[in-house]
């Protein structure tokens, strides 16, 4: 949900006062790029670290050797994150020009599968295989 919540509300005007991030921005009188840099930030760490720690802990533990299921675990873990939360941003929030994040998350949906695919070098050492 970050990228999701990032993305959507960083931009939104602070008088929405159903927005918290427009609320802080105004409060504390910062940009709202400084809030989406920031989040996009922590964002991609936290993606990194699911990608390359949790989901190899993943493979060891529920699905040792089975490379097959191994790519269903990270196609079903890409589509959540890349397509339901971030993909769909391509006809959400139509007040808010977010419609590239949705792109954005579309190609990842593709992309990041392939740099964390169950059968590279990196993925099987951190296995145990």
């Amino acid at each position: 949900m970050v990228f999701e919540y990032v993305f959507t509300r960083a931009f939104v005007p602070w008088t929405d006062l159903d927005s918290d991030f427009a609320n802080i921005g105004h409060g504390l009188n910062l940009s709202p790029y400084v809030i989406f840099i920031a989040g996009t930030a922590l964002g991609l760490l936290g993606l990194w670290y699911i990608f390359t720690v949790l989901v190899p802990a993943h493979y060891r533990i529920v699905t040792p050797g089975e490379v097959p299921k191994q790519y269903v675990t990270i196609a079903s873990v890409s589509f959540v994150f890349f397509f339901i939360y971030i993909g769909v941003r391509i006809n959400a929030f139509p007040s808010v020009p977010m419609w590239w994040t949705g792109i954005a998350g579309i190609i990842a949906l593709f992309f990041v599968p392939l740099l964390v695919s169950p059968v590279r070098r990196w993925v099987r050492e951190r296995t145990g295989e």
